[in-house]
């Protein structure tokens, strides 16, 4: 455990590897780890004392003296690497507790402590000598990096690492090598705790190296995995920014050595084996920054520059001039990657690590910056425990060898001796196939691995008839064309002198002589006999035969490797980063013709096709479209050669002739696929980095997912696949409403889940479904299984998808592709492998001849063609024939609308004779009931509201037609574009040898016109049937319109008359009545109304007229005073609800069983009514082409009247309907 404070940090390291030399690792003694966080005024005025005293600097015996020094027992060696000190704990107690791990690596040869130190005095003095300057630590305040990080953000553990010294032979491998030794020693028991980087100058440049040898070394690797971000401090120009990250000039100068040492405050000069790797320019040092940037993409990184010069000189002799001048260049500084913080500070190289007062601002910036990014690591290392997915070792890449098929010679001689002709034949063409992981492929490249295979020793066979039955498991090999048909592939006869094509030793035609080395049994038999005549042609053909029935059917003979005439290499993703390796491969592997590939991937033919949507998550990013001819003649000056002023000269290389092409086409996918790749994407997006890995995606079956998930967060990122619409529409955030409803997929969509579904025992389908944002931390089995329904629950169906083929044929020898493929099982039944590029053109090259390729253009041409062609020509499934459903859309989008424009002149009809019928039907009565009005204005709203939402659909579904047909013709005027021009460098540059690439460069061609012809008459039909669709709907409106004021006119005036009939008879029933109850009470023939006490006219008026206004104004209130009326209302509903609970204990009792069941059936059934009447009327439940199939497999059609004789009978009119 390393205590904060005076506690001793030991730093060791691991013994010598094997085959490492001992001057690289060294062991490092036990270094005394000191307390920066305090300043010790009392010791460090003793020290300056005794160190005044020693004008020879000696200060570690004055250090020894004041008891700062090593204890006995303690010896200090400056000389070799190790941790100076080490601030913080692992399982220590309170503030001492750490998480993260944050490694500051000042320049070699600098004082690892006075780096991160403001130095006061250097504003005035900067000609401290480098001894002094080593050690002067002991008096200064205490860096930035252990008291101002761990005080912003405790959970970090912070190292300040020292350098070996400086001596000849020391480069940034001996450098970056000691650093891992040293990291991975002090993180021992505690690999996966989260680790910075702060570096200054030189010292980014170790951290680099240090983190690309992690990535490539399994021992190392955990480093690079729990690596979570690096800053970058320092160069000497004035708006120049940081790390010499491509070289630095003035740094490589040997004349400026002592000032840079001077300057940098070191402890000697740089070695030249360290300046000539790091001159302007330099070639490992451009390779070591294009590794780290495509690893950078997953780390947060920091950038520091200068503001002020630096100045330099010479030796110091009188005659020269002392001036400021930037160390390194501006292009040197930047890392030019989107995710870099960029920071200008007040200071000059030597201090720009320790900031000073101007700048205490932009370190606060800084400082709470670096700790939100260390809280967050430490967040993710706790929640996750990385699972590495070994997709290096999972993904194998294809090479294919073309060979001149050595029993071709054979099979010409025997149809020689079987016709007697002497028609010269060519040579034909066999492929071996191979595959290897991608790892194994990088190390031994594509060449070793053709070999391995052409020389893999086959099964020994016990007899021939058993050897017939049981075929070698061996890969296949595959003969490309039958005996009977010898001269469709062609050895080129000519070809293009700045092509630079092999000169494989071809089998030519029978003619020849035996003695052509060419023959593949020319060392048996003589080119002539002993007497010096030469055989003739029908002789030697005959010899062969013989040989070869001595021999016998042996099956495929081993073709020379010096045969072979061109190669595919296959990579199954379109992933930027493995194409870089692949391609450092084949650079490495061709070293003896010096090939170097860097202008294929600089700004103009790779940087500036990268296309990412930066404000959209959801995007996949892509590459533009282009066909591109480099020739070797019309290269610039290689980037790759030095000056010989600043380092050894290197091997002249060049760039050969290269032909690339990224190309798009349609493709292909499930609609549960997608749901899947998008939920995969969104986890990732808010996971934040791609390590640590959570076991649920370690889990995954699916490659494609991984590589999603590994590589999406790449600069440049991985590119997957594309749908339709992002395709179309690249410039908008989501596009995740469209995709939902493409048409393809409404139209192909299931019912129900495939009954052979719920048994798949696919980890693609147990996850990344179910509720939204990460379902990471659900880890228990009942979610998994939730999600595993939420899955089954989709209704899958098809989609469209655009992939990309990226193409680079290299001087006609190596042919290099990148395209992706949808993953499926043989489970899938009849859409296993459908539209499968790379099976279709395996297929052709491996089947019946009919694609001839001769070298790589004409392979490179076919497989533009079979990009073309493979899902809309090659597909044989119902549900991807794209164009007839579409087709049929359309047709029954147009059918409906007539159908509509029918039943509205019907329903126009139907109105005038419902209202003949209404004037002169004078016994209606009973349908003007209120209830009857309500109910036929319910009906009528009904029917307007569902006529109005199916025509809106239908609208709605034009409208999509329409934008995903004019997303097709894009893509194909897209491929169109991109394919005449690798038409034209055919024609121009490869007229010669590429007759058959031409071929089937015309027939795509020819294709994409049909199907552009084919998308622009389906346009042209959308458009008439959405014009007839906005006539019929203006008509509806405008009937609509008449019908309301005809409508509203009749009821307005039968409300008036009706109003005022009513306002009269109430009127004199409120005045009449009370007093027509009280003459009818005073007028009853009863006891109390004799003669003798008959009331007078005066009581009778005292009694009645009072109560009368009473009652006539109690009458006009409850009629016209709404609270009255509530009133009434709730005394209403009270009794009523009184009554029911009454009622409902009596019918408990007495009513039967039988009873309450059929009651409670029918509120379940008007419960469901209610319910599905809801789910009509929900716009995301509503399925318009679910709807429209069943009214047409439910539409009945009749005969017309006017096509039928008056006197038919009824039973006749009635056999007319049919469905």
């Amino acid at each position: 455990m390393e205590r904060d404070g005076s506690s001793t940090a030991k730093a060791e390291i691991d013994p010598v590897e094997k085959g490492q030399s001992r001057d690289v690792v060294a062991a490092a003694p036990d270094v005394q780890a000191q307390d920066f966080s305090e300043s010790q005024p009392s010791q460090d005025h003793a020290l300056q004392e005794l160190v005044s005293q020693d004008p020879r600097g000696k200060e570690k015996e004055a250090q020894t003296a004041i008891g700062l020094g090593p204890t006995a027992g303690t010896a200090v060696v400056d000389d070799e690497p190790g941790f100076v000190d080490v601030n913080g704990d692992v399982g220590g107690p309170g503030h001492n507790e750490t998480e993260v791990d944050i490694i500051a690596v000042a320049c070699p040869g600098a004082d690892p402590v006075n780096t991160w130190i403001y130095d006061h005095d250097s504003d005035y003095d900067h000609g401290i000598s480098s001894d002094i300057g080593s050690r002067g630590s002991a008096w200064r305040s205490s860096p930035w990096v252990t008291r101002d990080l761990r005080s912003t953000v405790s959970i970090a553990r912070v190292f300040l690492y020292r350098h070996r010294a400086l001596s000849e032979g020391v480069n940034l491998k001996t450098l970056s090598e000691d650093l891992l030794v040293q990291l991975h020693k002090q993180r021992r028991g505690a690999q996966s705790r989260p680790l910075f980087f702060i570096a200054h100058s030189i010292g980014g440049l170790v951290v680099k190296s240090a983190l690309v040898r992690a990535s490539q070394s399994s021992k190392y690797q955990s480093i690079m995995d729990n690596c979570h971000g690096v800053s970058f401090f320092g160069e000497p120009v004035t708006n120049a920014k940081g790390t010499p990250h491509r070289g630095t000039s003035y740094m490589s100068m040997l004349n400026l050595k002592e000032s840079i040492q001077e300057l940098l405050h070191l402890q000697a000069a740089l070695p030249q084996t360290l300046t000539d790797e790091i001159h302007l320019n330099s070639e490992p040092l451009t390779r070591l920054h294009e590794k780290f940037v495509d690893m950078a993409s997953e780390l947060r990184l920091w950038s520091f520059y200068e503001t002020q010069e630096s100045s330099l000189s010479g030796s110091g002799d009188a005659s020269e001039v002392q001036f400021g001048a930037p160390l390194v260049s501006v292009k040197s500084a930047l890392l030019d990657i989107w995710q870099e913080d960029v920071y200008a500070v007040d200071s000059d190289h030597a201090h720009l690590a320790s900031f000073g007062p101007g700048n205490r601002g932009i370190l606060a910036s800084y400082l709470d910056d670096l700790a939100g990014a260390v809280r967050k690591a430490a967040a993710l290392s706790r929640a996750f425990t990385h699972v590495p997915l070994h997709l290096k070792d999972r993904v194998k890449v294809e090479i294919i060898g073309f060979y001149e098929d050595p029993d071709a010679l054979m099979a010409s001689a025997l149809g020689f001796a079987q016709q007697s002709s002497n028609d010269e034949t060519s040579s034909m063409i066999r492929l071996y196939s191979t595959k290897h992981p991608f790892r194994e492929f990088v190390r031994i490249g594509p060449d070793a691995c053709l070999e391995e295979r052409l020389h893999r020793p086959p099964e020994r066979k016990r007899s021939r008839r058993r050897a017939r039955r049981e075929p070698e498991r061996s890969p296949e090999i595959v003969v490309t064309s039958p005996l009977e048909r010898p001269a469709l592939l062609k050895v080129p006869a000519q070809s293009d002198p700045t092509i630079r094509p092999p000169s494989p030793e071809s089998i030519t035609s029978v003619s020849t002589t035996v003695s052509d080395p060419a023959l593949p049994y020319g060392s048996a038999h003589g080119g002539t006999d002993h007497h010096g005549i030469d055989l003739s042609p029908k002789r030697r053909a005959e010899i062969l035969i013989n040989e070869h029935e001595l021999r016998g059917p042996a099956g495929f003979s081993r073709p020379n490797p010096q045969s072979r005439k061109f190669t595919w290499i296959h990579l199954p993703f379109n992933n930027p980063v493995w194409v870089r390796e692949l391609f450092d491969t084949l650079e490495g592997t061709q070293k003896a013709q010096n090939w170097d590939f860097s202008r294929l991937f600089d700004y103009d033919n790779w940087a500036s096709k990268q296309i990412q949507n930066r404000n959209s998550d959801s995007q996949p990013a892509y590459l533009k479209p282009i066909c591109k001819y480099l020739s070797a003649t019309d290269r610039g000056a290689s980037p790759r050669i030095p000056s010989p002023l600043f380092g050894p000269a290197a091997p002249l290389k060049f760039t050969p002739n290269c032909l690339y092409l990224y190309l798009p086409y349609l493709h292909f996918d499930t609609y549960r696929s997608m749901i899947r790749r998008r939920k995969l994407i969104r986890d990732r997006r808010n996971h934040g980095r791609a390590k640590p890995v959570p076991q649920e995606v370690a889990d995954q079956d699916s490659l494609e997912l991984k590589m999603i998930w590994e590589y999406i967060g790449y600069d440049p990122p991985l590119n997957c696949r594309r749908t339709l619409d992002q395709f179309g529409h690249h410039s908008l955030r989501d596009t995740d409403s469209r995709d939902d409803d493409q048409m393809l997929y409404k139209l192909t969509k299931k019912d129900s889940p495939l009954p052979w579904s719920k048994s798949l025992d696919n980890s693609s389908t147990r996850s990344l479904l179910g509720t939204k944002g990460s379902d990471f931390d659900s880890r228990d089995g009942s979610n998994e299984d939730l999600r595993r329904e939420s899955e089954l629950e989709l209704r899958d169906g098809y989609v469209l998808m655009v992939d990309q083929l990226w193409l680079w044929s290299i001087d006609t020898t190596t042919l290099t592709t990148c395209f992706g493929k949808r993953e499926s099982s043989p489970t899938e039944g009849t859409l296993f492998q459908q539209a499968d590029l790379r099976n279709s053109v395996y297929n052709e090259l491996n089947g019946d001849l009919t694609g001839r390729t001769e070298n790589t253009l004409d392979l490179a041409a076919l497989i533009v063609w079979h990009a073309v062609i493979v899902l809309l020509d090659r597909s044989s499934h119902p549900d991807l024939e794209i164009f007839r459903l579409f087709d049929e859309a359309i047709g029954m989008l147009a059918e409906r609308m007539t159908l509509n424009m029918k039943q509205f002149r019907i329903h126009a009809l139907n109105l005038v004779s419902e209202d003949d019928e209404e004037e002169s039907d004078e016994s209606g009565a009973e349908g003007e009931s209120p209830a009857a009005i309500k109910k036929r204005h319910r009906r009528e709203i009904e029917r307007a509201e569902r006529e109005n939402r199916e025509n809106t659909s239908a609208l709605l579904e034009l409208r999509d037609l329409e934008d995903e047909l004019t997303t097709l013709q894009k893509l194909f005027e897209t491929q169109e574009g991109t394919i005449k021009q690798m038409r034209e460098i055919y024609k121009k540059e490869f007229n010669y040898i590429t007759k058959n690439g031409q071929y089937y460069l015309e027939e795509a061609l020819e294709y994409l016109d049909d199907y552009k012809q084919q998308t622009s008459e389906m346009l042209k039909r959308v458009d008439t049937t959405r014009n007839d669709y906005e006539k019929m709907l203006e008509m509806v409106q405008r009937q609509a319109q008449v019908d309301e004021v005809r409508w509203s006119r009749l009821q307005a005036e039968l409300a008036s008359s009706q109003n005022l009939s009513v306002m009269i008879f109430t009127t004199f029933t409120v005045i009449f009545l009370p007093l027509t109850f009280f003459t009818g009470l005073f007028g009853m023939n009863t006891i109390e109304w004799q003669e003798e006490n008959i009331p007078s006219l005066r009581e009778i008026g005292a009694i009645s007229l009072p109560a009368s206004v009473l009652l006539i104004v109690l009458s006009l209130v409850a009629a016209f005073n709404w609270r009255m009326q509530t009133m009434v209302k709730r005394v209403y509903k009270g009794l009523k609800t009184s009554w029911k609970v009454v009622k409902a204990v009596y019918l408990k009792r007495l009513e039967p069983e039988s009873r309450k069941e059929a009651k409670r059936r029918r509120r379940n059934e008007k419960k469901r009514r209610k319910a599905a009447e809801l789910k009509e009327k929900n716009d995301q439940a509503y399925d318009f082409w679910a709807m429209v199939k069943k009214q047409q497999s439910d539409m009945s059609y009749q005969i017309p009247d006017q096509n039928v004789n008056n006197t038919a009978s009824g039973g006749d009119l009635a056999s007319r309907k049919r469905v």
